[in-house]
């Protein structure tokens, strides 16, 4: 676990319990008849939203807030309103206008704690090649996380698809320009009410995106607010959409203009954390790695994720990646396989997937996992969806899906990627 993570870890358990030392010490000071009514109003607060977000008076968000570590959920409600609503249909988001990427193949897509271990639930669930999500811990990296970008009014089915097929991490974005953030909610609460899974179950990553990354028509969030209100108005959209009362991972989709309107950004993410509404904080698109390491000195829960594209042009963020094993941070890619077609579809590269009896998708996923980057995958394919979820039991199954060294290479000198670019994990 990283250091912002044992720091995210402590922040979690901090509200009630310090709460509770503050309860006691009232006992001692007052009378009996007065602490019982000024207790009653404490514990009042404390149940029902005693959140102050960025110190200004008590948040509406705090009545579907909850403490992280207590995992009172509203997943019942979520399911109830998810068994109401046509899967593929919502009034609240607006289907995306951009051209759509391949839906057939795999699309490239943009972008804490270990669940203990529960028995599996079904002997359909056992067939069916899925990886039930009680066999690994949620928060152990790298794994595949299903991308949603570019799926429009499709975005549902699509989620319920994934997760049926074993996905159990989830990206999306409070971005109705590429996103369908309400698709989401309604797609993974419709699989897990089918599959008979808890919110604990799925692991769901959002992005709060600024004002200039936004469809000026659809914008999620008032755009004349301040900045630290508009990441908090994204935020309650965010779980508004979907259907859930707090967030595994919220990632900052992209600096600001400036450091001074970034760090801002940050602190309000890190409010999220202390408050329990968020467990883990990152970036995405970040400049460069020096960008990166400047978040990481600067911040005070230091960021658990990072999310780049993963191509030539970035040079496959080999000083990024190195600097996030080094501390323990999730590096994330996205454009994995639509950014390398080429490589794919090198002589060298179709030899070594068919020996390994993979298709050449899966054998970049496999590389990927082999050298500690947990890729977006995009998939609108059930066959595809089925096939990437085998190929990761038997990755986190402890199986080296690379005999060695030097067929690890092969993908690394297909792609391009300078020495020191992979790392056997």
């Amino acid at each position: 676990m990283s250091t912002g993570q044992h720091k995210q870890q402590s922040q979690k358990s901090y509200g009630v319990k310090g709460n509770k030392k503050r309860f006691l010490r009232s006992y001692q000071a007052r009378r009996r008849l007065i602490f019982l009514g000024v207790s009653s109003v404490l514990l009042t607060m404390i149940l029902y939203g005693r959140y102050t977000i960025l110190g200004g008076g008590t948040d509406e968000i705090g009545t579907v807030a909850r403490n992280f570590q207590q995992k009172v959920s509203l997943f019942p409600m979520a399911s109830a309103m998810a068994a109401s609503v046509e899967i593929g249909v919502d009034g609240n988001a607006l289907p995306i206008t951009d051209s759509i990427l391949d839906e057939e193949e795999y699309v490239a897509e943009e972008t804490v704690e270990d669940i203990a271990v529960k028995p599996v639930k079904s002997e359909e669930q056992k067939s069916n090649g899925a990886i039930p999500p009680w066999q690994y811990p949620l928060s152990k990296f790298p794994t595949l996380k299903y991308g949603t970008a570019w799926k429009a009014e499709k975005t549902a089915e699509y989620v319920r698809q994934a997760l049926h097929a074993g996905f159990r991490h989830i990206d999306t974005a409070c971005q109705p320009k590429h996103y369908n953030e309400a698709g989401v909610g309604i797609g993974w609460t419709t699989a897990a009410k089918e599959l008979g899974l808890s919110r604990e179950d799925v692991w769901i990553q959002t992005k709060f995106t600024s004002v200039s990354g936004q469809d000026p028509n659809r914008i999620p969030y008032d755009k004349d607010a301040v900045l630290e209100d508009q990441v908090l108005q994204s935020l309650k959209k965010s779980l508004e959409n979907l259907r859930t009362d707090y967030l595994d991972s919220y990632v900052m989709h992209g600096p600001e203009n400036t450091w001074e309107e970034t760090l801002r950004v940050w602190s309000v993410m890190e409010s999220f954390v202390e408050r329990g509404f968020v467990g883990q904080i990152g970036v995405s698109n970040a400049w460069d790695v020096d960008f990166v390491k400047f978040l990481f000195e600067r911040a005070q829960i230091k960021p658990a994720v990072v999310q780049q594209r993963f191509h030539a042009d970035t040079k496959f963020e080999v000083e990024m990646r190195k600097f996030c094993e080094m501390y323990g941070i999730e590096f994330q890619s996205f454009w994995t396989l639509g950014a390398n077609r080429h490589a794919l579809h090198s002589q060298p590269v179709v030899e070594l997937a068919r020996k390994k009896e993979l298709t050449v998708e899966e054998l970049m996923y496999a590389y990927c996992l082999s050298i500690g980057i947990t890729p977006l995958d995009g998939t609108t394919n059930d066959a595809h969806m089925a096939l990437d979820m085998a190929l990761l039991k038997r990755f986190k199954d402890g199986e080296r899906i690379f005999d060695d060294e030097k067929e690890l290479a092969i993908m690394t000198t297909a792609l391009g990627i300078e020495d020191g670019g992979a790392v056997y994990q």
